[in-house]
């Protein structure tokens, strides 16, 4: 019985080990396209593989992220309380508040930006363009290879938002062109093009809507 327990033991320790080097494996995966983008961006995956590795790279910097943010409401909302005495819960509201939208924003609102940015910049670039040679799983791998490094940094302030975004910038054009089988400035057309074609699409939709 005792044997059992402690096989039952080590096996969970070794899945929790497992389990935390696949992460801190992607983690670095997502770190290396920085330095790296071309080499980093090479492998295709299914959209459904591309999505776990995204939610693996960026649980690291999630979590760190959503704690800064978490002490930073706590402090913003203890200055409130101590200002405001019918209010002596803020810090803990507005913290727990900060990190549960890190999290939401992380986990559902970024993954759906990455799923209809891609279908436009496919569209353009592959039906339109006739630039891209892949699929739309091998655009959104890319855009995905480039949400992973542009988050990867971010929980290290000032800096690693400025290091994030440009990173991103530069993994986004040579991810999605090495997904596609192109180059890179043909993504950079692509983009530009199909932003402002959303753009306008946007402002008939606001003038239709504000004069109709």
């Amino acid at each position: 019985m005792f044997y059992a327990v402690d096989r039952l033991k080590s096996f969970a320790t070794d899945e929790s080990l497992g389990i935390r080097m696949i992460v801190i494996d992607e983690y670095k995966q997502a770190l290396n396209s920085i330095m790296h983008p071309s080499a980093a961006t090479s492998r295709q995956m299914s959209i459904g593989n591309a999505l776990l590795f995204y939610y693996k790279a960026t649980l690291i910097p999630m979590v760190l992220t959503a704690i800064e943010f978490a002490l930073a409401g706590s402090a913003l909302g203890g200055l409130v309380g101590s200002l405001v005495k019918t209010l002596p819960f803020a810090g803990g509201l507005l913290g727990a508040g900060f990190g549960v939208l890190v999290v939401l924003y992380w986990i559902i609102f970024i993954p759906i930006g990455l799923f209809v940015w891609a279908a436009v910049l496919h569209l353009f670039g592959k039906i339109l363009l006739r630039w891209f040679k892949g699929n739309y799983s091998n655009t959104f791998t890319g855009m995905v290879y480039a949400q992973a490094a542009q988050w990867s940094l971010v929980w290290v302030p000032v800096i690693g938002w400025i290091i994030g975004a440009l990173a991103g910038l530069v993994t986004s054009l040579v991810g999605v062109a090495n997904q596609n089988k192109t180059e890179w400035w043909r993504v950079l057309v692509a983009a530009i093009i199909a932003g402002i074609v959303v753009y306008i699409i946007e402002l008939i939709v606001i003038a239709a809507t504000v004069l109709g």
